[in-house]
């Protein structure tokens, strides 16, 4: 929409919802939330919501596994911060296995995206450029983990080195693809009130503002 909104997957009622253009997030960074989230046993962006992973083929199974993918996408970045179900299709996955009991009925998708050029958050040009003069996040998530959903951090300027999530920071291409997006909109999509800009300039103040 330019306003940091695109079309999400149609959804079981048919109605295609308007939805972040950085949701869902890339494949990788969900599977490492999710990880970080079946280790600890509870959301570690949301520890009052407890997070199980059943292994089974049945129904309830399955169904849970669905639920523990709905909480790891609705607390993404902190508590109640991450990304709306209707950014998936996880609604007609859970309508499905009250159908066939399965994920897909009749061994194909139920919906259809989207076009692609619908769904775009920012021209691709754009991209190579961001990243280019985007600070690097000098860390990598999931390392050494202590078992609770906590990771070691990169060091601080203190010395210091702080526990995060693991699922933290997030890996470059979904930074990269959620800063294009308040990039276009002009503001921080999940905090509209917050404005932003990102400037290209070699000035100290272009360097600090990005």
């Amino acid at each position: 929409t330019g306003f940091g909104d695109c079309d999400g997957p149609v959804q079981p009622d048919g109605k295609t919802p308007r939805v972040p253009c950085n949701c869902p997030p890339l494949k990788d960074a969900y599977i490492q939330a999710l990880t970080a989230n079946v280790q600890a046993g509870r959301a570690v962006n949301n520890t009052n919501v407890r997070v199980t992973f059943p292994t089974g083929n049945s129904v309830q199974d399955k169904k849970g596994r669905i639920t523990a993918a709905v909480i790891t996408l609705q607390n993404l970045k902190a508590a109640g911060v991450g990304c709306p179900g209707v950014s998936t299709t996880f609604a007609q996955q859970n309508k499905n296995l009250d159908t066939c009991g399965d994920f897909l009925c009749g061994g194909a998708p139920a919906v259809t995206s989207p076009p692609a050029a619908t769904t775009t958050p920012a021209p691709v040009a754009a991209a190579p450029l961001v990243d280019r003069l985007a600070p690097q996040l000098g860390s990598q998530p999931n390392n050494n983990p202590n078992g609770s959903g906590d990771c070691d951090g990169p060091r601080q300027p203190d010395g210091s080195v702080k526990l995060v999530p693991c699922a933290c920071p997030p890996v470059r291409e979904e930074f990269i693809n959620q800063l294009l997006a308040n990039i276009q909109a002009g503001h921080a999509v999940r905090n509209p009130s917050v404005k932003l800009s990102f400037p290209t300039g070699n000035s100290k103040a272009d360097q600090h503002a990005r």
